[in-house]
């Protein structure tokens, strides 16, 4: 029998950041949201900055009956931190994910 998994404080902090927000496909199942450690290369979601190889990572998958797909969004360390930011700091009030928003902006700009 499987032991179930435990995650700590500070990772149940990453993972309670709702990645999309409002914006959001109607009829989107999340299938899993967990900490993951990277067996290949992936792009963040947030920043779409790399995602390396033995990364600990946050990894939701989740279907898109709009899509008709399955995929798995990775969440970059950096990102990961932002997020947490965003769930426990009053003080950050979204700032740090923003910013980290932002990135992802401008590399989209760029590509």
């Amino acid at each position: 029998m499987a032991r179930p998994v435990q995650i700590d404080a500070f990772d149940r902090d990453i993972l309670a950041f709702e990645l999309f927000g409002g914006d959001r496909d109607q009829g989107v199942e999340i299938f899993q949201n967990k900490m993951v450690v990277t067996r290949a290369p992936h792009r963040c979601v947030i920043c779409l900055g790399p995602v390396e190889p033995g990364s600990r990572v946050r990894a939701q998958t989740e279907h898109s009956p709009a899509l008709g797909c399955v995929r798995t969004f990775y969440v970059c360390a950096e990102c990961c931190e932002a997020c947490r930011l965003a769930t426990v700091d009053p003080n950050d009030a979204g700032r740090a994910i923003e910013a980290r928003t932002a990135i992802g902006a401008d590399r989209a700009r760029a590509a």
